[in-house]
């Protein structure tokens, strides 16, 4: 199982893609992307994203068709750079797992980009709420069902405790990523440190979550 975080594939369309479509969807969500992040949500207009994508505004009409579905694709598209294998490899051990997929998670939501998206929707949520809702509901949300259900898995093989999945999904990537969003979206932390804070953070949440959730050997 393949997880894609902050993604959600239903933003894109579902018809089969040409080499050439797909080259000028990638122009797409950059330029929406630099546009969005840039100038923000209100101000970022079709218009303004089909001229830097080089592309018509029918154009993109044709792959989005509307902005807050090219917003989601946005969201999707940064997603889908980052796959992270949730599944366990043969000989892998729940306790691997975690700190690979903990160690992509933190990258991802700590990346200047998913900083910048998260910003504008700060920024626009009184005019456009849906924004919140949306960016939940595409990222978030999915990531957290696609962890419980492998939490499901792990409680089933007796590896953690049977508890709530979508809790223990919850809590697990919170403990993966302690103070350093909100650290990030205010500003206040240290590049330089970055590195060091976020592998301080992750070996202590593993650990954490460790202790509440894996059952004593037998």
């Amino acid at each position: 199982m393949l997880v894609a975080l902050f993604m959600s594939p239903a933003t894109l369309t579902s018809r089969p893609v040409r080499s050439s479509s797909r080259e000028k969807i990638a122009r797409i969500l950059a330029a929406a992307r630099a546009r969005f992040t840039g100038a923000g949500y209100e101000a970022t207009s079709m218009d303004a994203i089909a001229a830097e994508a080089c592309v018509s505004k029918a154009t993109v009409y044709a792959h989005f068709r509307s902005k807050p579905e090219l917003f989601a694709a946005v969201i999707t598209d940064e997603g889908d750079q980052h796959l992270v294998p949730l599944a366990a490899g043969v000989h892998e051990s729940l306790e691997s797992v975690l700190r690979r997929f903990g160690r992509e998670a933190s990258e991802l939501v700590l990346a200047p980009s998913t900083t910048a998206i998260f910003r504008v929707i700060a920024a626009e949520r009184s005019r456009f709420p849906e924004l919140g809702k949306l960016f939940f509901e595409a990222g978030p949300a999915r990531i957290q069902g696609e962890l419980a259900d492998y939490f499901t898995g792990a409680m089933e093989r007796g590896e953690i405790r049977r508890e709530r999945p979508q809790t223990a999904a919850i809590q697990f990537l919170a403990l993966m990523l302690g103070d350093l969003q909100v650290r990030e979206l205010l500003g206040t932390e240290v590049a330089a440190d970055l590195p060091r804070m976020r592998e301080i953070t992750l070996e202590a949440g593993i650990d954490c979550f460790l202790r509440a959730y894996r059952l004593p050997a037998a």
